[in-house]
């Protein structure tokens, strides 16, 4: 019955599972049947809910497509899968986290190894690949949520710089043109939707951005503030889209870095940090324009610079008509103010980068209640933890975590054994002895589970902390510096 679901969707009557198997179908990813079996059969028997069967099948589209997009050997799965609902802990309400930890960590690859292969490596190649890249285009393509998204039947995979070099394209591209063409041609940047392939076949840039313009698919909308396709532009675009695809095939294992977990935050900043100078700002724009500005005055001419070589066409223009949609004039340039807040903040780590101004020297202040992001994701471990007016020394993540739940119970008495009771935390706080399997500490009447990253270790502590009511400003993890008399406590035992 389950089997014939996976074969063919429509035989599927729950929409939203339809569509996830329709694409898990597509990646021909058989070998997953077996599990699949097991998690529907759960389901069916009610042991596990609908929400965790979508988030299953979410998982297990991002651990394929990260995988084989990074060239992973897809004969492991052979291996890797089956077992993986029991090693999960079988059905269960941790069912979803224990399939987490089972295919996440080294067996899937973090987001910046896989936006930059998305961004990088030739994607258009065989019937199997491009299958799958049909379906990575369809994707970033839906991912707008357009309220009168176009059709995707009958849609085809387009390159904008055409697989047969004319004299136009090779003018287009510029020096080494050949060279820039074999690279780039089959890259993601290069590539997007329409129905119209044979009509656009070889033409020229120029002609195949007017016909862009009219084209209901918003992947499409992108090329109208691109007024030439040259290699910064394909490589542009490449790295637009790879940063949007971390957000749809999200990482199967890992905790979101909590520096970018902000970064991407659409909560706009109240101001912006250069060097010693802050300055409050309205919106993104308004930090982005601002932020430039001082990137400007602290390297003159760098807009200009950057401008005149065109080395980010997409952000930064001479012409006065080329960002018809939102833009604002910096001294004799004008910069492009259309976009997301996270591609405003990639712009100004990129401008910044080629003014060799370091990450140090400039912040977007972000408001206090978007805040307890206060602590670095990173696996340097403190050497001290604050609580209050007390200070402890600390050896490590586990011991400062701990630790700190220690104080927080001392504070509170009662409210690890309260959180155990009515399982507010189960997959951290436990009265059972062998709930966490060896990787747990007792604190009082409870076991507290300590296997985990540096950074879930802190989202733990912040959950302790905000069920006992405990602000986030009472406790601290004080982190290493080399000017610290106990810097050589840090060292993991």
């Amino acid at each position: 019955m389950f089997y014939a679901r996976f074969l063919d969707s429509k035989r599927e009557v729950d929409d939203a599972l339809a569509e996830r198997l329709d694409r898990i179908r597509r990646l021909k990813v058989t070998v997953a049947f077996p599990f699949l079996l097991r998690v529907f059969d759960a389901f069916d028997k009610g042991w596990l809910s609908h929400k965790q069967v979508l988030e299953t099948l979410d998982l297990l589209e991002s651990f394929v497509i990260r995988r084989s997009i990074c060239n992973m050997p897809t004969n492991q799965l052979r291996r890797m899968l089956p077992p993986v609902f029991d090693a999960a802990g079988g059905a269960g309400s941790d069912f979803v986290d224990g399939l987490r930890k089972q295919l996440g960590g080294k067996r899937c690859p973090d987001d910046e190894t896989f936006a930059t292969q998305l961004a990088s490596q030739p994607l258009y190649s065989t019937a199997e690949k491009n299958a799958r890249l049909r379906l990575i285009l369809e994707r970033l393509e839906l991912s707008f949520n357009h309220k009168e998204s176009a059709e995707l039947s009958g849609t085809q995979i387009e390159h904008v710089l055409p697989q047969t070099l004319t004299p136009e394209w090779e003018q287009e591209l510029g020096e080494g043109a050949e060279e820039q063409s074999t690279r780039l041609l089959h890259t993601l940047g290069n590539l997007t939707l329409t129905k119209y392939n044979a009509e656009l076949s070889n033409k020229p840039y120029e002609v195949k951005r007017s016909d862009f313009a009219n084209s209901h698919f918003v992947l499409n909308r992108y090329f109208a503030e691109v007024v030439r396709w040259s290699p910064d532009a394909i490589l542009e675009r490449g790295r637009a889209l790879s940063q949007r695809a971390i957000g749809i095939w999200r990482d199967v294992g890992r905790e979101p870095n909590a520096i970018d977990s902000e970064k991407r935050s659409s909560t706009p900043p109240v101001k912006v940090r250069f060097r010693d100078d802050q300055q409050p700002v309205t919106n993104w724009k308004d930090a982005f324009v601002k932020l430039l500005k001082q990137f400007d005055a602290s390297s003159p001419g760098l807009l200009s610079r950057i401008a005149t070589e065109q080395t980010l066409a997409a952000v930064i223009s001479v012409d006065e008509d080329r960002f018809r949609r939102s833009k604002a004039q910096i001294g004799t340039v004008y910069v492009n103010t259309h976009a997301s807040a996270a591609q405003l903040q990639d712009w100004c780590g990129k401008v910044a980068e080629i003014g060799r101004i370091s990450a140090n020297d400039f912040e977007f202040v972000m408001p206090d209640h978007v805040a307890p992001s206060k602590w670095k994701a990173t696996s340097v471990p403190p050497v001290r933890i604050r609580f209050r007016d007390v200070e402890h020394p600390v050896l490590n993540w586990k011991d400062a975590f701990s630790k700190l739940l220690t104080q927080f119970d001392a504070s509170n008495p009662g409210l690890l054994k309260r959180i155990a009771t009515e399982q507010a935390l189960p997959t951290v706080v436990s009265g059972d002895p062998s709930r966490f399997h060896g990787s747990e500490v007792r604190i009082g009447e409870v076991f507290v589970n300590t296997y985990a990253s540096a950074a879930q270790l802190q989202k733990w502590c912040r959950k302790v902390a905000e069920i006992g009511k405990i602000s986030s400003t009472d406790f601290d993890f004080v982190m290493p510096d080399a000017a610290d008399p106990m810097h050589e406590v840090q060292v993991e035992r």
